[in-house]
């Protein structure tokens, strides 16, 4: 058991106040799934899986329901039941997604609760093997497995900062699941053999970090705090405060044998190797100044974002709801979206919220830039972007944006910065 508070932290970046009351507050609330549940077959903005499933079907939770072609993403279902049909559903990323629809049994409605055994590494398959069984469970490590096939493992970062100062997933999963998450870390540091295995968070956050490094006390997890200057959350700044590597322009931390990942994923893996649970029901942080009850709740996917705001209560009349945080959501335009795997937090919102029209003349405060995570000049991007002239971006390079969403945040002219730094990049991508 180490505890560090070194590492330099990186250029930019703004400190942020915590929404008050904090979501991080509360312990994580489980959610019933809804007596007909669309579990979609897209989490994000890939192409849908193939479904495994017919009509009349009787399905136990963790079932198969649909698999990519190769077998690169599975489906599970969250819940027991009868597939009703084949459904069409809005996900936060994409529209009409082909869909499961589920008639929940009564019994299967809710989540299976984790029991008390920790991971002893022991009793780990083999790295091969343990790739191969957590693919199968629908637990995507993606660049874990690239990075074993290619080259060692030398660190591995597990991130208990969260990426938005609204969502507390991460930090509640460690302060309500501290010996799961350490002994699930300090099993994979060794099945992958890295050289350091280091548990990230908030430096302020001392009394967590106590419990944590005595829960570490013997095993080769490295309990670390860092300076939560936003965006300090994100993969590529991690890497540089944590291990001291610079992740090259328009890589990820596998170019430098650094394998980054989160608190909710080890809880996601534990549930996996030790309990043989698919990797279904999710952690999502409700926040925001219209919620009456924000906090974290596990949620099924296929659930809608309205079932799930309702049960968190509303205190005021929402304007806006955004999947993930205000710093770079998505806003929703109506609660009939359904919830994914990858969805992590909803923000619901009645004050603050800019409208289009309100934008002014620059006054090149160069705000932007001094906060810019990445050395960028968004200023100079939008008027790129704007101007038609986005041949001229590539020698900008805004492919190594991290969409931080802070230059939008400190612009006094309330200007679209992020849209034009967006379109630029686009535009960099595809040449």
């Amino acid at each position: 058991m180490f505890m560090f508070t070194r590492g330099r932290s990186f250029d930019g970046g703004r400190f942020l106040a915590t929404p008050a009351p904090d979501s991080a507050a509360q312990p994580i609330r489980s959610i019933d799934a809804p007596a007909t549940l669309r579990v979609p077959l897209a989490q994000a903005d890939e192409p849908a899986a193939e479904p495994r499933v017919v009509t009349g079907q009787t399905v136990a939770a963790n079932d198969l329901l649909g698999e990519s072609p190769g077998g690169a993403g599975r489906v599970h279902s969250p819940v027991s039941g009868t597939v009703s049909r084949l459904a069409r559903v809005d996900t936060p990323y994409q529209q009409d997604v082909p869909a499961i629809e589920i008639a929940v049994a009564g019994a299967g409605a809710s989540e299976p609760s984790p029991g008390e055994r920790t991971a002893d590494a022991a009793d780990w398959p083999a790295v091969g093997e343990l790739l191969d069984r957590l693919g199968r469970l629908g637990v995507d490590l993606a660049e874990s497995a690239w990075l074993w096939k290619v080259r060692r493992v030398d660190e591995i970062i597990i991130s208990g900062l969260d990426c938005d100062p609204a969502q507390s997933a991460h930090l509640r999963t460690l302060t309500s699941y501290a010996d799961e998450v350490v002994s699930t870390a300090a099993a994979l540091h060794d099945v992958f053999g890295a050289r350091r295995t280091w548990l990230v968070l908030d430096s302020a956050r001392r009394r967590l970090l106590s419990a944590l490094a005595e829960v570490a006390r013997g095993c080769p997890v490295r309990v670390h705090g860092v300076v939560s200057k936003y965006p300090q959350g994100m993969a590529n700044l991690l890497v540089r405060t944590v291990a001291g590597a610079e992740v090259p322009c328009e890589a990820t931390p596998a170019a430098v044998a650094v394998w980054v990942t989160d608190a909710c994923a080890m809880m996601d893996v534990f549930r996996a190797v030790v309990q043989e649970q698919a990797c279904t029901w999710q952690t999502v942080t409700v926040a925001g100044d219209a919620v009456s009850s924000p906090g974290n709740y596990r949620v099924a996917p296929g659930s809608t974002i309205g079932s799930l705001v309702r049960h968190a209560g509303l205190a005021k009349t929402p304007r806006q709801i955004i999947v993930g945080g205000v710093m770079n959501g998505i806003a929703v335009p109506t609660g009939d979206v359904v919830l994914t795997k990858r969805t992590r937090c909803v923000t619901v919102r009645c004050d603050g919220v800019r409208a289009p029209s309100e934008a002014m003349a620059c006054l090149r405060c160069g705000e932007c830039q001094d906060v810019c995570p990445v050395g960028l000049d968004p200023r100079g991007l939008l008027e790129l972007a704007e101007r038609n002239r986005l041949e001229l971006a590539v020698r900008r390079h805004p492919q190594v944006c991290l969409d931080c969403g802070l230059c939008d945040y400190v612009c006094p002219s309330s200007l679209p910065l992020m849209r034009g730094v967006r379109r630029c990049r686009e535009h960099v991508s595809v040449r």
